[in-house]
C-alpha cells in the first residue's frame, strides 16, 4: 500500500529518504551540497510529496517522492521525482502504487503522470500494463 507522509511524519522517514536520493538522484537534480534540504523544504512545505509503499504486514519497501508540474501550456503533470525499491515487492504491489499516484494526479487537477525511470524492469512492467515509454529523456550539464 502506496501512503503519504503528513509533513510531521517526514522526520520518521527522512534518513532512509536522504541516504536513497543522494545515492540514486533523478535525472533532473543538480548534485550540489544543497540540493538534499532543498527537497526536504519542498516536502515539508507541500511542494512535494512524499509516500512510503509498504507491504501488508507494514514492512517499507520503497518510496516516492511526486510533485505537480505546471506546463505553460497548462497541463498539469503529476511527476514522479524520484522512487526507489528498498526490498522485494511483488508487481501488484507497484501497479497498486502507480494506481493511487493517478487518482491523487487526477484529484490534484493533473491530466498525466510522469516519471524518469531507468530501472528496466519498471519500465517495462509499466510498459506492459499501457504506460508509453516511447520518450527518451536527454540531459546535459550546463
Amino acid at each position: 500500500m502506496l501512503v503519504m507522509l503528513l509533513p510531521d511524519q517526514i522526520v520518521t522517514y527522512w534518513d532512509l529518504f536522504k541516504e536513497q536520493i543522494e545515492r540514486n538522484p533523478p535525472p533532473i537534480s543538480d548534485h550540489g551540497p544543497y540540493d538534499i534540504n532543498n527537497i526536504l523544504l519542498s516536502v515539508l512545505a507541500g511542494g512535494m510529496q512524499a509516500w512510503i509503499l509498504n507491504e501488508k504486514d507494514g514492512e517499507s519497501v520503497g518510496f516516492v517522492l511526486t510533485t505537480i508540474l505546471r506546463d505553460a501550456s497548462g497541463v498539469s503533470t503529476l511527476l514522479i521525482y524520484n522512487a526507489l525499491i528498498l526490498g522485494p515487492a511483488k508487481q501488484s504491489l507497484w501497479l497498486n502504487a502507480l494506481e493511487t499516484l493517478v487518482k491523487y494526479g487526477k484529484a490534484r487537477g493533473c491530466s498525466k503522470i510522469s516519471s524518469f525511470i531507468a530501472n528496466q524492469k519498471l519500465i517495462a512492467l509499466f510498459k506492459e500494463h499501457g504506460v508509453s515509454t516511447e520518450f527518451v529523456y536527454i540531459n546535459q550539464s550546463i
